[in-house]
């Protein structure tokens, strides 16, 4: 199975993502209605590891009901830019070349303000942003100081330098006849992500997000979801083109909600007989269940071959047969059971 990126850098602007949420009171109908989704990201652990059904949360429920932010706009372009290079350097996958020449571009402009007193105090900051040097040592840190430092910036470059376009594309009128109304294409991606969404009342994806066995008619229901009410097995197939899970479709709904962590690390308890996980061994387990969650599954393999278990696996040398028994049932609960 291919080893997916772990975050395991500290998010450190987590705060100031968690800050809007404290101002969401069950008091309100709006909000007691989504009340479950709401308090789930109030904490710290559900921003560990975000899934695809988590984003699609986040914009369809939960975006909704936060307070409009008055701040100023351009600052709030400058925080995404910044974010999108956060992003890169912890997901190789991601990549933020666009947003650093953009950002750096921001500084070119800003050092040429050098008479507005806000300006002449950050100058040192535009300085390292100008520098290449300090791209090279690049630091989770020092982009959140970039970030919280050039933000309120932005604004003295509004009217200067922008570049605008005037578009101009003469109508074609036809007379077709009566209209049949506008026609919206869903993707067959939007249709899984919209199944998935109702996941809270969906027994079989309940069984799924908490790590219960499937049976067999569990399988054939998910298997007749995904290859023929949202889609065809065409669909499906470019769908998952390079990814690990193949014809499992319980990998790949697994890979898409994630796992209930709670009930993930209090299930490894079963396994053991007396014993409790110390500080690493907790960290490591966390490590396990965050992979899963990023690829559906995991096989006891890639915690013994693959980083970045590999080299830490000697924190689990006092209870190896423990861990493997708890990675197969991870593995073994998407597999169809015959029988209900």
């Amino acid at each position: 199975m291919k080893s997916a990126p772990i975050l395991k850098k500290p998010l450190q602007n987590l705060p100031a993502i968690l800050s809007p949420f404290s101002s969401l009171s069950d008091s309100h109908i709006s909000v007691r209605n989504r009340w479950e989704a709401v308090s789930h990201f109030k904490t710290d652990e559900a921003w560990v590891c975000l899934t695809a059904a988590n984003v699609q949360t986040l914009k369809l429920d939960i975006a909704p009901l936060l307070p409009h932010n008055t701040q100023d706009e351009n600052a709030k372009k400058f925080d995404v830019l910044v974010l999108a290079i956060e992003l890169g350097f912890v997901n190789e996958e991601f990549n933020a070349s666009k947003p650093i020449v953009h950002v750096r571009n921001l500084a070119e402009r800003l050092m040429t303000k050098a008479t507005i007193p806000q300006v002449v105090a950050k100058m040192d900051t535009i300085k390292e942003v100008l520098n290449s040097t300090a791209w090279d040592n690049l630091s989770l840190r020092w982009l959140e100081k970039v970030r919280m430092e050039l933000r309120d910036l932005i604004k003295f470059l509004v009217g200067d330098g922008g570049k605008t376009w005037t578009v101009d594309i003469e109508d074609v009128v036809t007379d077709d006849g009566e209209s049949g109304g506008i026609q919206t294409r869903v993707t067959y991606k939007q249709k899984v992500m919209d199944y998935l969404a109702s996941k809270d009342d969906n027994p079989v994806l309940r069984k799924i997000y908490n790590l219960e066995q499937l049976t067999n008619d569990d399988i054939i229901e998910l298997e007749k979801v995904m290859w023929k009410d949202l889609g065809s097995k065409e669909d499906y197939a470019k769908l998952t083109n390079g990814m690990p899970c193949g014809e499992n479709v319980a990998i790949l709904i697994r890979s898409l909600i994630g796992v209930n962590r709670k009930h993930a690390m209090e299930q490894f308890n079963e396994f053991l007989t007396g014993s409790v996980l110390n500080a690493d061994q907790e960290k490591f387990l966390m490590d396990v269940i965050a992979y899963v969650c990023e690829n559906g599954d995991i096989a006891p393999e890639t915690v013994v071959n693959d980083a970045p278990f590999d080299e830490r696996l000697e924190v689990f040398s006092d209870k190896l047969i423990p861990l493997r028994r708890y990675l197969e049932n991870i593995h073994n609960v998407i597999l169809p059971k015959l029988g209900n």
